[in-house]
Protein backbone atom coordinates (compact mmCIF):
# COMPACT_ATOMS: atom_id res chain seq x y z
CA UNK A 1 0.00 0.00 0.00
CA UNK A 2 1.32 3.48 -0.94
CA UNK A 3 0.83 6.31 1.99
CA UNK A 4 -0.14 9.56 0.09
CA UNK A 5 2.36 11.60 2.63
CA UNK A 6 1.49 15.12 1.38
CA UNK A 7 -1.63 14.64 1.15
CA UNK A 8 -2.36 12.94 4.38
CA UNK A 9 -0.09 16.13 5.90
CA UNK A 10 -2.89 18.64 3.94
CA UNK A 11 -5.95 17.25 4.38
CA UNK A 12 -6.09 14.96 7.43
CA UNK A 13 -9.65 15.27 7.44
CA UNK A 14 -9.72 12.87 3.82
CA UNK A 15 -7.90 10.10 5.60
CA UNK A 16 -10.98 9.02 8.88
CA UNK A 17 -9.66 5.36 9.06
CA UNK A 18 -6.04 6.55 9.91
CA UNK A 19 -5.07 8.23 12.98
CA UNK A 20 -2.90 11.13 12.32
CA UNK A 21 -1.02 10.40 15.36
CA UNK A 22 1.75 13.36 14.85
CA UNK A 23 2.35 16.13 12.05
CA UNK A 24 5.33 18.51 12.02
CA UNK A 25 7.87 20.38 9.86
CA UNK A 26 9.92 16.97 8.82
CA UNK A 27 8.09 14.33 10.78
CA UNK A 28 4.23 12.43 9.98
CA UNK A 29 3.07 9.40 12.38
CA UNK A 30 -0.06 7.72 11.01
CA UNK A 31 -1.61 5.11 12.78
CA UNK A 32 -3.25 1.85 10.35
CA UNK A 33 -5.12 -0.94 10.78
CA UNK A 34 -4.44 -4.32 9.42
CA UNK A 35 -5.97 -7.21 10.03
CA UNK A 36 -3.27 -10.58 10.94
CA UNK A 37 -3.53 -14.05 10.24
CA UNK A 38 -5.93 -14.83 12.84
CA UNK A 39 -8.26 -12.31 11.91
CA UNK A 40 -7.46 -9.67 14.98
CA UNK A 41 -6.67 -6.03 13.76
CA UNK A 42 -3.72 -4.54 15.09
CA UNK A 43 -2.60 -1.19 14.53
CA UNK A 44 0.52 -0.23 13.38
CA UNK A 45 2.04 3.09 13.01
CA UNK A 46 4.11 4.37 10.39
CA UNK A 47 6.72 7.31 11.18
CA UNK A 48 8.44 9.37 8.01
CA UNK A 49 10.98 11.63 8.90
CA UNK A 50 12.34 14.10 6.57
CA UNK A 51 16.22 15.06 6.72
CA UNK A 52 16.15 18.42 5.09
CA UNK A 53 19.16 19.78 7.52
CA UNK A 54 22.09 19.50 4.91
CA UNK A 55 24.21 18.76 8.19
CA UNK A 56 22.28 16.20 8.95
CA UNK A 57 22.43 14.26 5.93
CA UNK A 58 26.02 14.49 6.15
CA UNK A 59 26.60 13.50 9.83
CA UNK A 60 24.09 10.60 8.93
CA UNK A 61 26.83 8.92 6.59
CA UNK A 62 28.46 8.35 9.51
CA UNK A 63 26.28 7.78 12.29
CA UNK A 64 22.94 6.03 13.07
CA UNK A 65 19.67 7.86 12.64
CA UNK A 66 17.42 8.97 15.22
CA UNK A 67 14.85 6.23 13.93
CA UNK A 68 17.34 3.52 13.71
CA UNK A 69 18.73 3.84 17.50
CA UNK A 70 15.04 3.92 18.39
CA UNK A 71 14.38 0.46 16.51
CA UNK A 72 17.62 -0.85 18.37
CA UNK A 73 16.07 0.96 21.65
CA UNK A 74 12.89 -1.14 21.55
CA UNK A 75 14.74 -4.27 21.38
CA UNK A 76 16.81 -3.27 23.73
CA UNK A 77 13.83 -2.60 26.24
CA UNK A 78 11.91 -5.84 25.67
CA UNK A 79 14.88 -7.48 26.07
CA UNK A 80 15.00 -5.77 29.80
CA UNK A 81 11.64 -7.20 30.34
CA UNK A 82 10.04 -4.22 29.63
CA UNK A 83 6.76 -4.01 27.04
CA UNK A 84 6.74 -1.51 24.77
CA UNK A 85 5.59 -0.87 20.97
CA UNK A 86 7.06 -3.69 19.04
CA UNK A 87 9.45 -2.62 15.94
CA UNK A 88 8.89 -4.36 12.60
CA UNK A 89 9.96 -2.00 9.77
CA UNK A 90 12.72 0.52 9.10
CA UNK A 91 14.00 1.94 5.59
CA UNK A 92 15.97 4.68 4.11
CA UNK A 93 14.73 6.48 0.82
CA UNK A 94 13.88 9.56 -0.63
CA UNK A 95 9.73 11.14 -0.58
CA UNK A 96 8.03 12.16 -3.62
CA UNK A 97 10.45 14.87 -3.81
CA UNK A 98 13.33 12.79 -3.68
CA UNK A 99 13.99 14.16 -0.04
CA UNK A 100 15.67 12.20 1.73
CA UNK A 101 13.45 10.09 4.43
CA UNK A 102 13.96 7.95 6.91
CA UNK A 103 10.62 5.42 7.45
CA UNK A 104 10.28 3.65 11.01
CA UNK A 105 7.17 1.20 11.54
CA UNK A 106 5.93 -0.15 15.21
CA UNK A 107 2.87 -2.14 16.25
CA UNK A 108 0.91 -0.09 19.15
CA UNK A 109 -0.72 -0.89 22.16
CA UNK A 110 -3.40 -2.81 21.89
CA UNK A 111 -7.19 -1.35 23.22
CA UNK A 112 -6.45 -2.90 26.99
CA UNK A 113 -3.50 -0.38 27.26
CA UNK A 114 -4.78 3.28 28.59
CA UNK A 115 -2.16 6.05 28.92
CA UNK A 116 -1.31 7.03 32.74
CA UNK A 117 -2.01 10.74 32.33
CA UNK A 118 -5.79 9.76 31.31
CA UNK A 119 -6.28 7.20 33.89
CA UNK A 120 -5.21 9.31 36.82
CA UNK A 121 -6.97 12.60 35.31
CA UNK A 122 -10.31 10.27 35.01
CA UNK A 123 -9.72 8.97 38.96
CA UNK A 124 -8.09 12.07 40.66
CA UNK A 125 -6.86 9.18 42.65
CA UNK A 126 -3.77 8.15 43.85
CA UNK A 127 -3.75 4.42 45.26
CA UNK A 128 -2.91 0.48 44.11
CA UNK A 129 -2.19 1.95 40.88
CA UNK A 130 0.32 4.69 42.23
CA UNK A 131 2.17 2.52 44.58
CA UNK A 132 2.20 -0.31 41.08
CA UNK A 133 4.13 2.64 39.08
CA UNK A 134 6.65 3.45 41.92
CA UNK A 135 7.25 -0.29 42.29
CA UNK A 136 7.84 -0.13 38.11
CA UNK A 137 9.64 2.64 38.49
CA UNK A 138 12.23 1.33 41.09
CA UNK A 139 12.43 -1.95 38.90
CA UNK A 140 13.34 0.18 35.80
CA UNK A 141 15.91 2.16 37.23
CA UNK A 142 17.40 -0.89 39.32
CA UNK A 143 17.71 -2.68 35.96
CA UNK A 144 19.81 -0.14 34.56
CA UNK A 145 16.78 1.38 32.28
CA UNK A 146 16.29 5.16 32.00
CA UNK A 147 13.54 6.70 29.77
CA UNK A 148 14.42 10.10 28.27
CA UNK A 149 10.76 11.58 28.96
CA UNK A 150 8.96 9.84 31.91
CA UNK A 151 5.98 11.52 31.61
CA UNK A 152 2.47 9.85 32.36
CA UNK A 153 1.60 10.35 28.44
CA UNK A 154 4.39 8.15 27.83
CA UNK A 155 3.28 5.60 30.24
CA UNK A 156 0.43 2.52 29.58
CA UNK A 157 -0.96 0.34 32.03
CA UNK A 158 -3.27 -3.00 31.29
CA UNK A 159 -5.66 -2.20 33.23
CA UNK A 160 -7.28 -5.56 32.05
CA UNK A 161 -4.30 -7.54 33.78
CA UNK A 162 -3.24 -5.19 36.59
CA UNK A 163 -3.41 -6.00 39.92
CA UNK A 164 -2.35 -4.77 43.47
CA UNK A 165 0.99 -5.31 44.17
CA UNK A 166 1.91 -6.37 40.46
CA UNK A 167 4.25 -3.79 38.60
CA UNK A 168 4.17 -5.94 35.18
CA UNK A 169 0.86 -4.67 33.25
CA UNK A 170 2.85 -1.46 32.47
CA UNK A 171 4.29 -0.24 29.29
CA UNK A 172 6.24 2.30 27.63
CA UNK A 173 6.60 4.47 24.32
CA UNK A 174 8.11 7.13 22.86
CA UNK A 175 11.96 5.90 23.37
CA UNK A 176 13.95 8.74 22.00
CA UNK A 177 16.75 10.00 24.15
CA UNK A 178 16.07 6.41 26.41
CA UNK A 179 19.13 4.29 27.30
CA UNK A 180 19.77 0.94 28.68
CA UNK A 181 22.75 -0.69 30.41
CA UNK A 182 24.04 1.90 32.28
CA UNK A 183 23.54 2.46 36.14
CA UNK A 184 20.94 5.43 36.70
CA UNK A 185 22.51 8.28 38.77
CA UNK A 186 20.97 10.23 42.00
CA UNK A 187 20.62 13.27 39.10
CA UNK A 188 18.81 11.15 36.22
CA UNK A 189 16.35 9.70 39.05
CA UNK A 190 15.24 13.05 40.30
CA UNK A 191 15.05 14.32 36.91
CA UNK A 192 12.80 11.22 35.83
CA UNK A 193 10.86 11.52 38.99
CA UNK A 194 10.22 15.71 38.27
CA UNK A 195 8.73 14.51 35.08
CA UNK A 196 6.28 12.85 36.14
CA UNK A 197 4.89 14.52 38.44
CA UNK A 198 4.89 17.78 36.16
CA UNK A 199 2.91 15.45 34.28
CA UNK A 200 0.35 14.91 36.91
CA UNK A 201 0.05 18.11 38.44
CA UNK A 202 -2.92 18.52 36.22
CA UNK A 203 -4.77 15.09 37.31
CA UNK A 204 -4.85 16.32 41.33
CA UNK A 205 -1.52 15.49 42.28
CA UNK A 206 -0.60 16.72 45.27
CA UNK A 207 3.21 16.81 47.26
CA UNK A 208 1.95 13.99 49.44
CA UNK A 209 1.36 11.82 46.62
CA UNK A 210 5.17 12.02 45.24
CA UNK A 211 5.95 11.48 48.93
CA UNK A 212 3.76 8.16 48.79
CA UNK A 213 5.46 7.38 45.53
CA UNK A 214 9.03 8.16 47.06
CA UNK A 215 8.28 5.69 50.38
CA UNK A 216 7.76 2.90 47.65
CA UNK A 217 10.39 3.62 45.00
CA UNK A 218 13.27 4.02 47.57
CA UNK A 219 12.10 2.72 51.00
CA UNK A 220 15.55 2.86 52.51
CA UNK A 221 16.14 6.12 51.43
CA UNK A 222 19.11 5.44 49.63
CA UNK A 223 18.91 8.43 46.82
CA UNK A 224 17.97 11.00 49.49
CA UNK A 225 15.23 12.44 47.11
CA UNK A 226 13.04 14.79 48.66
CA UNK A 227 9.29 14.74 47.83
CA UNK A 228 8.95 18.86 48.38
CA UNK A 229 12.00 19.31 46.41
CA UNK A 230 10.51 17.25 43.45
CA UNK A 231 7.04 18.36 43.95
CA UNK A 232 8.23 22.11 43.84
CA UNK A 233 10.52 21.86 41.21
CA UNK A 234 7.87 20.74 38.83
CA UNK A 235 5.46 23.39 39.99
CA UNK A 236 7.93 25.69 39.27
CA UNK A 237 9.06 24.50 35.62
CA UNK A 238 4.71 24.92 34.82
CA UNK A 239 4.37 28.09 35.97
CA UNK A 240 7.21 29.40 34.01
CA UNK A 241 6.07 27.90 30.96
CA UNK A 242 2.32 28.92 31.53
CA UNK A 243 1.46 31.90 29.10
CA UNK A 244 0.94 35.10 30.75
Amino acid sequence: MRVPWREVRRHPDRFPDWHIAKVSSVRTVIGLDFAIHTGETRRIYLKRSLQRDKVKQLLARFRATKEWREFQLAQEFAEAGVTVPQPVYYAEGTDENGQPSVYYATIGFGSEWHEAKSLFKKTRQFGAEWQSLARFTRRLHEKGVLHGDYRSDHIYLDEGSFAEGDDSAWALMDLDGSRVGKPVTPRERFRALTQLTESLLTSGMKRENVEEFLRVYDPANTQQLDSRRIYKFALDKVKRLRPR
